[in-house]
C-alpha cells in the first residue's frame, strides 16, 4: 500500500517509508536570501520585522564551518544550492555590489565543497543584469544560461530554473521588460511601474503580478519539458531550484512567478520524476506537496533569524529512502517538511495536463501585508 500526504487538503501518493543502511548517494548543502549588506539592521517595509543584513553572512560563514565540519567526518558534499537573494538590493544605491559579492566570495571560498549553484533571485537584478552575475557567480561550465541541468550521480538530476528571465528588471528596451510591464498591467489594475500600493482591490492569486517577481520564458519552460522528458526516458528523477515556490500552498500568493501555473503544469506531465521543488523567495519559509507528490521546500530565510539563530542545513539523497532533509535553526512559518521527503508513486507515466486557469483560487493562501513581501518597494526594500 502507497503511503500518502494530505498536505493543503491535497491527497498524493507517496512511496512508503524504507528503513535501511544504505549509503545517500549524493549529499548538498542548502541556504536561502542572505541577502546581505555591509550595513546596520533594518526592517521590511511595513516595519514589522528586523532584516539584520551582517548577521546573515555570519549565518553563511556558520553554514559553511558545518558543511566543513560534515566533510572532515567524512561526510562529503556535492554540491551546495544558494536560492537567491544572495546580496540586497540596497548594495545598489550604497555603490557596494561588487564589495558584498565579494564577501559571498570569501565565504564560499572557505567551504571545501566549490561546486555553488546560486539561483538569480530579484536582489540579484536589483544590482547587475542577468549576464553579469552569471559570470561572476556561475561556474564555468553552466554559464551558457541562466537556466541549466546538471546529474550529480546516476539516475538523478538537477535543474536550477530562473523565474526572473522576463522581469522589469531586465535592461530597458528590451523584449523581456517589455512583456513583463505588459503582464503586469494587464493583470494588476494599480501604478505597478512607478511604485505605490501595488495589492488595491487585488486578490488571492492575482497578487502575484506584482514588480518584485518575474515569470519564466515560452522557451525556458519547454527546454525544462525537454529536460523532464530526457529524465523520463533516461529513468532520472529531479529535484528543482529556483528563486521563486511554484506551489501556492507552499507560499504566500504574492511569491509565485507570473505564469506558475504553466510551469506546474509541466511538472505533472512527468508523473513521479520530479521529486521536489526547492525556493527561496518567502522569508518566512514553507512547505507543501502537490497532488503529483511533488514536495515543494521553501527554507526560511537567514536575514530575519534573531542574533545567534541560523537557517541552513544539508540533503542527503538516498535511492529507495527519500530525501533526508538535515536542517539546522529556523524552520518555515507555514507548513513543517518532514524529515524525509518520500518519492512520488508511481514513477514515469507521462500525462498529458490540461490548461491551467490563471486563477485557481481553490488553493490561494492569502496572508496579511505584513507576513510577506508583499508591501516592499521595488527600489530594493525587498
Amino acid at each position: 500500500m502507497a503511503n500518502s500526504s494530505s498536505s493543503s487538503n491535497v491527497t498524493t501518493p507517496l512511496a512508503e517509508p524504507v528503513e535501511s543502511s544504505e549509503e545517500p548517494l549524493f549529499r548538498f548543502g542548502l541556504i536561502s536570501d542572505t541577502q546581505y549588506v555591509d550595513a546596520e539592521d533594518g526592517s521590511n517595509f511595513p516595519k514589522t520585522k528586523i532584516r539584520r543584513y551582517r548577521h546573515s553572512l555570519q549565518v553563511l560563514h556558520r553554514a559553511v564551518a558545518s558543511w566543513n565540519q560534515q566533510i572532515r567526518n567524512g561526510k562529503p558534499l556535492d554540491f551546495v544550492l544558494q536560492l537567491g537573494d544572495a546580496i540586497d538590493g540596497s548594495c545598489a544605491a550604497l555603490n557596494s555590489s561588487s564589495s558584498a559579492v565579494a564577501d559571498l566570495v570569501r565565504a564560499k571560498e572557505a567551504c571545501v565543497c566549490q561546486k555553488w549553484h546560486w539561483c538569480i533571485g530579484n536582489h540579484e537584478m536589483y544590482n547587475f543584469s542577468t549576464s553579469e552575475w552569471v559570470e561572476r557567480l556561475f561556474l564555468p561550465e553552466h554559464q551558457a544560461s541562466s537556466y541549466y541541468d546538471f546529474s550529480p550521480s546516476e539516475g538523478w538530476r538537477v535543474v536550477v530554473m530562473d523565474s526572473y528571465e522576463i522581469c522589469i528588471m531586465q535592461p530597458t528596451g528590451t523584449e523581456n521588460r517589455a512583456e513583463a510591464i505588459r503582464v503586469l498591467e494587464e493583470n494588476n489594475p494599480n501604478d505597478v511601474i512607478n511604485g505605490g500600493n501595488w495589492f488595491q482591490g487585488v486578490e488571492g492569486l492575482q497578487r502575484r503580478f506584482v514588480p518584485y517577481n518575474g515569470q519564466f520564458s515560452a522557451t525556458q519552460l519547454q527546454w525544462l519539458r525537454g529536460v523532464l522528458g530526457g529524465a523520463a526516458t533516461a529513468g532520472e528523477r529531479v529535484i528543482i531550484a529556483c528563486h521563486q515556490p511554484c506551489y501556492p500552498a507552499a507560499t504566500n500568493d504574492c511569491n509565485l512567478p507570473f505564469n506558475y501555473d504553466l510551469c506546474l503544469n509541466i511538472l505533472h506531465e512527468f508523473k513521479g520524476v520530479v521529486v521536489a521543488w526547492i525556493a527561496g523567495h518567502d522569508h518566512d519559509g514553507g512547505y507543501a506537496v502537490d497532488e503529483g507528490g511533488i514536495h515543494h521546500m521553501v527554507p526560511a530565510s537567514p536575514l530575519e533569524v534573531e542574533v545567534g539563530e541560523d537557517a541552513f542545513g544539508h540533503v542527503e539523497v538516498f535511492a529507495s529512502e527519500g530525501l533526508k532533509v538535515k536542517w539546522t535553526g529556523r524552520m518555515p512559518r507555514k507548513g513543517q517538511w518532514p524529515e524525509t521527503l518520500l518519492y512520488p508513486m508511481p514513477y514515469g507515466e507521462r500525462v498529458i495536463q490540461p490548461e491551467v486557469a490563471v486563477n485557481q483560487p481553490e488553493v490561494a493562501v492569502t496572508l496579511p501585508p505584513e507576513e510577506g513581501d508583499e508591501l516592499v518597494g521595488i527600489a530594493s526594500s525587498l
